[in-house]
């Protein structure tokens, strides 16, 4: 069967030749039925246009239907909308704000309340503060103490008798799995004892008074390193070995890495929980305590390593803590296990973000006795502070300025060296203050009034809650 060819021009003819009959134009299928059912088969020939003829638009690739309406809903000739005059793509790609978040994860929405909030002048109100009940000090008799006997508060022999057992337990798996190894030889692995693993802590303590750049060194003879209470109190080898089984688990036990109940610090989740039971038991805080981020000095291989740079460590493990403003001390911690680690503390929104369920985590056993908390622009968030008023805790932290739920007509408003602006939205307090640099601050403990603060040579005012933040919220860096 031939086939014929046809032109451009010849195309478009056939297609929209006019009707006889009716004076009309024919449908450009029927047309088109009529010349393919001629017995010839129409294709375009490979070059229909020359050079100088104008370029053919191609036609668009056709859409689905509802993309079709989605675009006809948003055409500007206002054909169609819903209900609350907004395009349908644009609620989908709206949080509860309003605001598109293309390219963003989905996030839980948050009440109205808080993604609207409402901000009115800071003359609104004022700041409520709740009493402060709880009883700070040391929650021990510690009459007539002597060094050993406050070490022995943190590390009582149950706590060492289960390290002492599961380091035992290590050493002989690993024994009976490895029956070549160096360990396995005749007298060369015995038991841990009680009075060992004391000796053991003592000298591992006394290393970080004193240190060196080899573990060796401290039994060395050179005149220049020598310590002879390390090789009088244990032999080198027996330090090696030691700390080559210490255990605080069984290593049968962990759950495999494509479990549900999989840990990535099991191997000192003990530890951890000991650690934190026993800190919050022997003190309670201070009125006024922070929260911050600090780096457990570490350069071996490690998936949860961190590097900040603004730590002393700068490489390490990453901890969170919430320590006495006053004196530093570490009433709760938790230690960073990765981005898609699952936080979720009791009594806890669901829409908090995870810089807040931090903070609700170390602190919630603080709850309803009326404590102050500072906390960097890491933490800060109105859902936050909203939901620590409401548990009797207050709060105070700086803010960055495209924070969710921060007014941003204190980011545009221009203020000279030394000027503040604040506007307040129920009993949480937004504050903008000019230094060298704009600073934004969040917090329901103080209202915007300012103190004198004399310099070189002048006086400023600054913002009581600036002053405030500066002199409690050092409690934890490293």
């Amino acid at each position: 069967m031939s086939r014929k060819l046809y032109t451009t021009e010849e195309a478009f003819k056939i297609i929209t030749q006019s009707d006889e009959s009716s004076g009309e134009l024919s449908p450009p299928h029927n047309s088109a039925e009529s010349t393919f059912n001629s017995g010839s088969e129409y294709e375009p020939p490979e070059s229909s246009t020359s050079e100088s003829e104008e370029e053919v638009v191609r036609p668009k690739r056709p859409r689905s239907e509802p993309q079709a309406a989605t675009s006809s809903a948003g055409h500007p000739s206002g054909q169609s909308a819903n209900a609350n005059g907004a395009r349908p793509q644009e609620e989908r790609l709206s949080t509860s704000s309003g605001i598109p978040h293309r390219g963003r994860r989905a996030q839980t929405h948050l009440p109205d309340g808080l993604a609207n909030p409402l901000w009115l002048p800071s003359s609104t109100g004022s700041a409520t503060i709740p009493p402060f009940t709880a009883q700070p000090g040391v929650q021990a008799n510690t009459e007539g103490f002597s060094e050993i006997d406050f070490f022995n508060l943190f590390f009582p022999n149950e706590f060492l008798q289960t390290i002492i057992d599961q380091t035992n337990l290590f050493a002989s798996q690993y024994i009976q799995n490895n029956p070549n190894s160096y360990y396995a030889r005749p007298f060369e692995w015995r038991p841990l004892t009680m009075e060992e693993m004391r000796l053991f802590l003592g000298l591992t303590l006394n290393m970080g008074l004193s240190k060196k750049n080899e573990l060796h060194s401290y039994w060395s003879k050179k005149p220049i390193l020598h310590m002879p209470i390390f090789s009088a109190t244990m032999s080198r080898s027996r330090y090696d070995k030691i700390i080559r089984f210490l255990h605080f688990c069984d290593n049968s036990q962990c759950p495999p890495r494509n479990h549900t109940d999989f840990d990535r610090l099991y191997k000192i989740r003990p530890l951890i929980d000991f650690f934190n039971e026993k800190f919050a038991e022997l003190y309670i805080p201070e009125q006024n305590i922070s929260v911050d981020e600090s780096l457990v000095h570490f350069t071996g291989r490690l998936g949860i390593k961190q590097y900040i740079p603004s730590k002393r460590a700068r490489y390490g493990l990453k901890l969170n803590k919430l320590c006495e403003s006053s004196s530093g001390y570490v009433n709760a911690f938790r230690v960073y296990e990765g981005k898609d680690s699952q936080i979720q503390p009791p009594e806890c929104p669901s829409y908090m973000g995870i810089s807040g369920k931090i903070v609700w985590e170390l602190a919630f056993p603080l709850f309803q006795k009326g404590y102050h908390i500072y906390v960097d622009n890491y933490y800060t968030s109105l859902p936050l502070f909203r939901h620590l008023f409401l548990n009797k805790t207050l709060a105070c932290g700086t803010s960055r300025k495209n924070r969710k739920g921060f007014p941003q007509s204190l980011v545009t408003t221009c203020l000279q060296k030394g000027e503040s602006v604040s506007l307040r939205n129920e009993e949480v307090l937004a504050l903008k203050w000019r230094d060298k640099k704009d600073v934004y601050m969040m917090l329901t403990i103080h209202n915007d009034t300012s103190v004198e603060i004399h310099r070189r040579r002048r006086t400023i005012r600054k913002p009581c809650c600036i002053n405030e933040y500066n002199k409690f919220m050092g409690g934890g860096w490293i």
